[in-house]
């Protein structure tokens, strides 16, 4: 059984998978390591646009986040590489480096912030319309929550 997974073939962030071991009997483990590693070592193939359709929203963002209690107000620093981004998001005490995707008109891109010997995710996912972008962020097991952003000129 697998119990949780996370990570994305269109970034270049972490990924993991946890296999909850309660009902394997012995040699199950050989099994099951064996068909992890042949899947992980030939993932799918990302249908994900090189770049040459990709929007370029390069630059600095305001960004601002709807939380199911309360807003904060952030900024965005992004790079692109064809389809694939790198940037800094700061938080109003925080930072973390962005990792993600562009298709299109769709967006996505994740990072990592630390914050009192903790951490906390990000997972945000949208479209880009013009100097504007909004769409949803998976904060983890803070839940869900709407962001929108707009290009700084």
């Amino acid at each position: 059984m697998l119990r949780a997974a996370s990570g994305d073939a269109r970034t270049s962030g972490e990924s993991s998978v946890t296999a909850v071991p309660m009902y394997m009997q012995r040699g199950d483990a050989n099994v099951v390591a064996q068909r992890l590693y042949s899947l992980l070592s030939y993932p799918p193939q990302s249908s994900r646009d090189a770049g040459g359709n990709a929007r370029d929203i390069a630059g600095r963002w305001d960004l601002h986040i709807d939380f199911a209690y309360g807003s904060a107000e952030h900024k965005l620093f992004i790079e692109r590489d064809a389809a694939d981004l790198r940037g800094e998001h700061h938080g109003e005490t925080t930072l973390g480096e962005i990792s993600g995707w562009v298709d299109g008109n769709r967006v996505g891109f994740r990072d990592t912030q630390r914050y009192e010997g903790g951490s906390f995710a990000y997972r945000f996912e949208g479209a880009v319309t013009g100097d504007a972008m909004q769409g949803e962020v998976d904060l983890g097991e803070y839940g869900l929550a709407s962001w929108t952003a707009k290009r700084r000129g």
